[in-house]
């Protein structure tokens, strides 16, 4: 058969591809792509609202402090306690923002 391509290489490069072969990623936790809007953990199944938390990949996980239009929202990072404005966010065109009632315990 002849030699491989690596024989005419010099011992570094060798010992290099060597170690390029068997290096592997280290397992890094769930990324969140630039520019998603991860629902974390939602009060109510299909509602978001003041309280639920969310995460981006700058912010990492934050607290859904109001939601103020359909494509923005007020959100308190967990890790620094700052309030920041999340704007330009596409729920769909069914998204409404929509006022709580409060629940009376009267008859």
């Amino acid at each position: 058969m002849g030699p491989t391509p690596y024989h005419y290489l010099p011992l570094w490069a060798r010992v290099t591809i060597e170690r390029l072969d068997s290096y592997t990623e280290p397992v890094r936790p769930d990324e969140i792509p630039p520019g998603t809007l991860r629902l974390v953990r939602l009060t109510r199944e299909g509602v978001l609202c003041a309280g639920d938390l969310v995460a981006t990949r700058r912010l990492g996980a934050c607290e859904v402090m109001r939601v103020h239009t359909q494509q923005s929202m007020e959100v308190k990072s967990q890790s620094s306690g700052q309030h920041y404005l999340l704007s330009e966010l596409d729920f769909g065109a069914d998204a409404r923002i929509a006022t709580e009632q409060p629940v009376s315990d009267a008859p």
